[in-house]
């Protein structure tokens, strides 16, 4: 009988390296994608009518526990207003604002109706003259910490890594007669 001393992790080590290619891409998930991805399949479905994915955020828990940053978000915004007035770029903003409002991806917050619990996701614009179609875009700052100290960022899932593995890549690469 002979007895090698080989720790059981080199030998787990060992066999994934081996199962490349043929076990399922869900056996390395960590648990956190495995939650984001079982909930994702959840919230996700396709309207054949319009022919449009529909998701949610995936957030980690319901309801999120953020504080209002209301008063963060107004300061940042004045910031970007007067840098705006300055720069002589008022159009500019007001136009890529607008295009957000007309493709449905921002809606108009009337005041009165404003609730309790709200949680603002500041933005500012970024200038590219160089551009053809986007000249002009508007970025939003999901990772801005609000006074409960998250984030939107920390509120979410993550979702699991979407890029193929170095190794899948390599092996398959070198299946072929010319790369």
């Amino acid at each position: 009988m002979y007895s090698l001393s080989v720790p059981i992790s080199e030998l787990d080590r060992f066999w994934s390296l081996e199962q490349i290619g043929i076990a399922s891409d869900e056996s390395h998930l960590t648990k956190e994608e495995y939650n984001a991805q079982t909930l994702q399949d959840k919230v996700t479905f396709y309207d054949k009518k319009n022919k449009t994915w529909y998701t949610e955020l995936l957030f980690k828990e319901r309801p999120p526990q953020l504080q209002s940053n209301k008063g963060k978000a107004m300061a940042i915004l004045a910031k970007v207003e007067k840098s705006t007035i300055e720069k002589k770029q008022v159009q500019l903003i007001n136009n890529a604002y607008q295009e957000l409002l007309d493709n449905g991806f921002a809606e108009e917050v009337i005041e009165e109706q404003e609730p309790e619990e709200v949680h603002y996701l500041p933005g500012h614009p970024v200038f590219r003259e160089e551009s053809v179609s986007t000249k002009t875009r508007i970025v939003f700052n999901a990772s801005c910490v609000s006074a409960s100290g998250k984030s939107i960022n920390q509120c979410l899932y993550q979702g699991p890594c979407l890029l193929p593995e170095i190794a899948h890549v390599i092996i398959r690469w070198r299946m072929m007669i010319i790369a």
